[in-house]
């Protein structure tokens, strides 16, 4: 992601921004399985950077909603094209087998997290 000036927090919080088309910062939260407060911190760094702005929610004045910029939209093929590049890096030794298993394992663990 250092080609793109995004640590993997904020590549990861920039794929639901686009995934979700213009999240509030709970939702963000909800999604990334963190704190608002942090989320917060990471919308700050996004900000700062260029990559969203805050936007009121038209329905409701004390809702902020998390929007692409400009520069966010022009480089959210490259953001998706890195995720797929580290994915295949990150999976590269495991066969169709291997994954299968992995994926069945995650989905027991997060039924059983719920």
């Amino acid at each position: 992601m250092a080609p793109l000036e995004l640590t993997r927090a904020q590549w990861r919080a920039m794929l639901y921004v686009f995934r979700l088309s213009n999240p509030t910062q709970t939702e963000l939260a909800e999604i990334l399985e963190l704190g608002r407060a942090s989320v917060g911190s990471l919308i700050d760094q996004l900000e700062r950077s260029g990559y969203v702005s805050r936007v009121a929610d038209s329905d409701d004045r004390r809702v902020w909603r998390v929007v692409p910029s400009r520069l966010a939209v022009s480089r959210q093929s490259k953001i998706a094209r890195a995720g797929k590049r580290a994915a295949a890096e990150l999976f590269a030794e495991f066969d169709e087998k291997d994954l299968r298993d992995f994926r069945r394992c995650l989905e027991k663990l997060i039924l059983g997290a719920e």
